[in-house]
């Protein structure tokens, strides 16, 4: 099950008046400065074992007509499991920090010894998104897709979902998103399931907002089996994520946060 690690992380970035028109920030549940960390735990033969490590940065990019940030995310396993499956991933968003909407996202993985660089360049005035792939002992890949004003990468998306004001939603409410993954569209919806208390080791008891994943099709996991709990504040920090696979559960939950209070 291991081995599945690298589409688990993928599947959770997807983990992630919705459209603002100006420069001033709608509903802003996060600033430049801020910095999350978190740990990836599997069952693996009924005890929950903790794998890999997620860093999520938020930067400020200087020099700009208008106001951009930097997205860093970065996701790699636990050294004492590197000898095992050693797996460093790292993806860079610049946003639009107005509408949240990715302009560039860069993605340089290795995965025990095979790289991947990639880049996105969303046009959304053209409707289109330029794809440039790099594999190891894989054909290079260059094309375009076509894109929407709901699609986004798979970082861009878990800061607008934060960025949702879910005191506005009715319980049981969907919005529909794209995401550009692995060179494809995948389509899905975010549903909201209303508030729920949960202990965290962060924040001790906090009520949260809790959201689904609902993919429209089987992908790695069934459609519905994938939540996310948002702290209830304007903050909206991912507190827990899970999912269940065939072969049992994974969990990712907070354990450091830094810059919050803005």
């Amino acid at each position: 099950m291991i081995f599945k690690f690298p589409l688990f992380v993928s599947l959770i970035l997807l983990s992630f008046n919705i459209f603002a028109q100006s420069l001033t920030i709608n509903n802003s549940a996060f600033a430049p400065n801020e910095r999350l960390s978190y740990i990836v735990s599997y069952n693996m033969k009924g005890i929950m074992t903790e794998l890999a490590g997620i860093d999520m940065e938020v930067i400020n990019v200087q020099g700009k007509k208008k106001p951009i940030y930097r997205l860093k995310f970065t996701a790699n396993t636990l050294t004492s499991w590197d000898d095992y499956v050693k797996i460093r991933h790292s993806y860079q968003t610049y946003i639009d920090a107005a509408t949240t909407k990715p302009l560039i996202m860069a993605q340089n993985s290795d995965i025990k010894g095979s790289i991947t660089k990639a880049k996105y360049t969303f046009k959304y005035k053209s409707k289109i998104v330029n794809i440039d792939v790099t594999k190891t002992n894989l054909p290079h890949v260059n094309k375009t897709l076509p894109i929407n004003n709901n699609t986004y990468d798979i970082v861009s998306i878990m800061y607008k979902v934060r960025n949702l004001n879910y005191d506005n939603f009715n319980v049981g409410k969907k919005i529909p998103y794209n995401i550009i993954f692995l060179e494809h569209i995948v389509n899905f919806n975010i549903k909201y399931y209303g508030k729920q208390q949960i202990k965290s080791d962060v924040y001790g008891n906090v009520e949260c907002y809790k959201i689904g994943i609902i993919l429209n099709k089987k992908f790695i996991v069934e459609p519905n089996v994938t939540f996310v709990w948002l702290t209830a504040d304007r903050n909206r920090v991912p507190v827990l994520i899970s999912t269940v696979y065939k072969e049992g559960k994974a969990l990712i939950k907070l354990n450091k946060k830094e810059n919050l209070k803005y």
